[in-house]
């Protein structure tokens, strides 16, 4: 039986793709297990802007799997498995159950692996393997972000960019069920069109492109379509001059929050914006706010955001599925790098 391939990096660099080598490991099927821990072959694993961030070395939680004799860490913070063999001592899965990762850090860009039983959280089974893929990295974000970062009521209004994004999509969703209305801005081009058709099948009340957002009728028909209610709360994904139009839209005592800085590191704030609205600003960091519930609370969120999937009261975003395979995998990150801000999430595929 062929050996089995890892995604791993020994550095960091500028470009996300430049140390990422495919490596050969020993088959752990083949191996003892410790008491505690659970051998899985991985199903799907998605490729997330914090999976980016750490091999730039921008991102504070590093791997905590290296090949034997350290040749490289392996990479991938999110996937969906399946267990095949138990530990002695674990009594909370069994084999045939699908897990997802209840810790970053575990690697999941490699076919097969062995980690503790502690740090899996099993899945529902009638969860799509799409929804699940997405579950952790995307859908809990979205969750988080509306839960924690303000108090939002029925009839409030955020706006968001990076709109096409699968976080963004399912903060959409998530707020539909709120009752919150929510304007999503995407980049322009030639998919604009059907991009606005889908998020507003979804659920968004408005969407609008970046060049929109520049035009003062469109941003006056945007306060029209809201009927004087309250801009409470905008999301920003992509930092720069994106970022700084949206945080614009907020009503006085609005809350920009920043998650990401898709589209570059400078902010420009205006006179009107800190002093005259007294726009508030907060950052959003997924590991902070998990750090605050505890491992019960992150896993009754998980289950509850599992049961929405299942009674097709959310979405999964569409995702573009890509064959684990040694010819195009490099070639896959490196095209993730460079791809455009809301550019559909990929999915490594192992089976």
């Amino acid at each position: 039986m062929a050996a089995p391939h890892a995604l791993t990096f020994a550095q960091t660099s500028s470009n996300p793709g430049e140390h990422l080598h495919l490596e050969s490991f020993p088959d752990p099927s083949q191996e003892e297990l410790a008491a505690t821990s659970v051998l899985v072959k991985l199903l799907v694993a998605a490729i997330n802007p914090q999976d980016l961030l750490v091999l730039t070395g921008r991102y504070p939680v590093q791997p905590l799997y290296q090949l034997p004799g350290g040749r490289g860490h392996v990479a991938g913070f999110d996937g969906v498995a399946e267990v095949v063999r138990c530990g002695t001592a674990v009594d909370m899965l069994r084999p045939g159950d699908r897990v997802i990762p209840k810790r970053h850090g575990l690697g999941t860009w490699r076919p097969v692996a062995v980690w503790p039983a502690a740090d899996l959280h099993r899945i529902t089974p009638q969860i799509d393997v799409a929804a699940a893929a997405v579950l952790r990295m995307s859908a809990l974000p979205a969750f988080l972000l509306l839960e924690d970062m303000c108090r939002l009521k029925p009839g409030d209004w955020l706006i968001q960019n990076a709109g096409s994004s699968a976080i963004a999509q399912l903060v959409v969703q998530l707020a539909r069920l709120r009752g919150v209305h929510s304007v999503s801005v995407i980049r322009d081009g030639p998919g604009a069109a059907a991009t606005k058709v889908a998020l507003a099948g979804m659920g968004a009340a408005v969407v609008l492109t970046e060049s929109q957002l520049d035009n003062a009728d469109d941003v006056a028909a945007l306060d029209l379509k809201a009927g004087g209610k309250r801009f409470v709360l905008a999301l920003d994904a992509v930092f720069g001059r994106s970022g700084e139009k949206i945080a614009a839209v907020l009503s006085p005592g609005g809350l920009l929050v920043n998650y990401g800085s898709l589209g570059g590191s400078t902010f420009t704030l205006t006179q009107e914006v800190l002093f005259w609205k007294r726009i508030q600003l907060r950052n959003f960091r997924l590991s902070e706010q998990l750090g605050a519930r505890t491992q019960s609370e992150q896993d009754d969120a998980l289950r509850w955001l599992e049961q929405l999937f299942v009674a097709g009261r959310l979405a999964p975003p569409v995702l573009q599925s890509v064959r684990w395979d040694a010819q195009v995998l490099r070639n896959v990150v490196e095209a993730v790098t460079t791809a455009e801000v809301g550019a559909r999430k990929k999915l490594l595929v192992f089976v």
